[in-house]
């Protein structure tokens, strides 16, 4: 038995069958909106409209025309990406490179403070 939803057992055959539990309506076709009849569309009066308009004002269907700006301006706006994509990742990379260096020179001055500390003890302990 399946909460709410049903009984599942098998027949003579073997077979798995499942019976419905009837406490709930779980058929698709109770949801959703209601029915409803729709007028019929008068397309006849419509396309008597669009007749009289055309007669007064005739419709002219003409093929879009592409303008054939310059060439240039492509390649000027490829080449202005190009250049604005470099300056992002250079100047990232040079933020990187100038980090590393800081580093660098940190671990350098802690070594040299450190040996600079050692002569210092020394110095003390054989004067």
């Amino acid at each position: 038995m399946l909460k709410n939803i049903g009984k599942l057992s098998l027949n003579s055959e073997s077979s798995l069958l499942f019976e419905p539990a009837d406490s709930l309506n779980y058929s698709t076709h109770s949801f959703g909106l209601t029915s409803f009849v729709s007028p019929q569309i008068k397309r006849e009066t419509f396309k008597k409209e669009v007749e009289q308009l055309e007669e007064k004002a005739p419709i002219q269907f003409t093929p879009e025309q592409r303008s054939k700006a310059n060439p240039w301006i492509k390649y000027a706006a490829i080449f202005a990406v190009g250049i604005g994509i470099t300056g992002v990742l250079g100047k990232q990379g040079l933020d990187w490179h100038e980090n590393k260096i800081a580093a660098e020179t940190l671990l350098v001055e802690k070594s040299v403070q450190q040996k600079v500390e050692d002569k210092i003890q020394q110095a003390t302990f054989f004067y």
